[in-house]
């Protein structure tokens, strides 16, 4: 009842508004901006069932984050970064993620502490917390970023070792970091088919 009271008390002192000349005491006539009510709604997370494709911006923990797309044969990048970079275990290959993100908390972010990112493989198994997961040295390594303030963006490679029969039909997944369960879980789509 209360918010259609407050509907109607809207309505009432709009229809006074209007977008056309309005002068003052001295005989000037400005003009008044027309307001125009929008609403921000949320992109819903994406699910297992129903994973987000790339380009599509979510809210995680304090950052906007957009998963852009994956090099699926990032081994010669990686092997190319570093000197020191070896070859992923046999029979995996590693995954380049491509992301952009927006830090919107207050204060400062840090990527590689809030957000983490992992590769949900064909057969149900994640990767990218195993020591077997792990690239080494990555070109436009984001978790090399240092602390982002407010407002600031970010762009930039996660690198996950997956095995290579794992990835028709792999989903991406990002949350918060040291969360647990689906709830609070991003999935994507590793490629936009």
């Amino acid at each position: 009842m209360k918010k259609m009271a407050s509907l109607a008390a809207i309505l009432i002192i709009a229809s006074g508004c209007g977008s056309g000349p309005e002068s003052d005491r001295s005989g000037a006539t400005t003009t008044v901006p027309q307001v125009v009510e929008t609403t921000i709604s949320a992109v819903p997370l994406g699910t297992r069932q129903d994973p987000l494709p790339p380009g599509v911006t979510v809210r995680v923990g304090d950052w906007d984050v957009t998963y852009t797309g994956a090099l699926l044969n990032g081994t010669n990048a990686v092997l190319d970064e570093s000197f020191f970079s070896r070859r992923p275990v046999g029979g995996r290959e590693f995954i380049l993620l491509q992301f952009e993100a927006t830090y919107v908390g207050g204060g400062f972010g840090v990527w590689w502490v809030d957000v983490q990112v992992g590769v949900l493989g064909a057969d149900d198994d994640m990767f990218g917390g195993a020591a077997e997961d792990y690239c080494g040295v990555i070109p436009n390594d984001i978790d090399a970023t240092n602390e982002v303030i407010s407002q600031r963006g970010i762009r930039g490679s996660e690198c996950v070792s997956v095995p290579t029969d794992q990835l028709d039909g792999a989903l991406i997944v990002v949350e918060r970091a040291l969360t647990f369960g689906d709830a609070d879980r991003t999935f994507y789509l590793l490629t936009g088919d």
